[in-house]
């Protein structure tokens, strides 16, 4: 059948990279903004076809490796994912942080806590990681750090609850949802 079409930023958004690709059918990174469109859409299948076409044509960009990782996890496949943000870190060892963010979520998700707050160690204050910083300790037991973290993202997003993932994230599967926002009001976030 047909696929709705995402609307506001995320429809205008997948009509720039449609416009892109349309003008350029070798263009990864419109395939690569399309994909990212798709995944915050839910469409996880276009996301991950979108996502393997641009990878086969830029088979050394880093940044379109990390996100397609973030792509595999949302979409449940953690353990590809972790492959995927493996191959990003070996193209660029001089990554950015949110490479440490996406290897940490998909940590987090394969409920190996301590490993996932070992790789979130180099981001740890960024503010916006406090969340998942938050969920990360209370399940790796350190209820002090979660206590802390949980502090830091209410001062720096006053409205979040924890239920608000329910709404944010594009997970695929309800259950690693649940695992995050379960998580989250362990921390003490409500």
């Amino acid at each position: 059948g047909a696929l709705a079409k995402p609307s506001g930023a995320q429809g205008d958004a997948a009509s720039l990279a449609d416009r892109a690709t349309h003008l350029d059918p070798a263009d990864w990174a419109g395939l690569r903004s399309r994909a990212l469109a798709d995944l915050y859409a839910r469409r996880h299948d276009p996301s991950l076809e979108r996502f393997a076409r641009a990878a086969a044509l830029a088979p050394n960009d880093a940044d379109l490796r990390a996100d397609y990782a973030d792509a595999l996890a949302f979409s449940g496949d953690p353990e590809g994912g972790l492959a995927m943000i493996g191959e990003a870190m070996r193209l660029n060892p001089l990554h950015p942080g949110y490479y440490d963010w996406i290897r940490g979520s998909i940590l987090f998700q394969m409920r190996q806590y301590r490993e996932a707050r070992a790789a979130l160690d180099p981001v740890k204050s960024n503010p916006a990681v406090a969340r998942l910083l938050a969920a990360t300790c209370a399940r790796a037991g350190d209820a002090a750090a979660a206590g802390r973290f949980a502090r830091t993202l209410r001062e720096n997003y006053p409205g979040f609850r924890a239920d608000d993932v329910w709404r944010l994230s594009p997970n695929r599967r309800a259950d690693d949802t649940r695992h995050l926002v379960e998580a989250l009001k362990e921390a003490g976030v409500d």
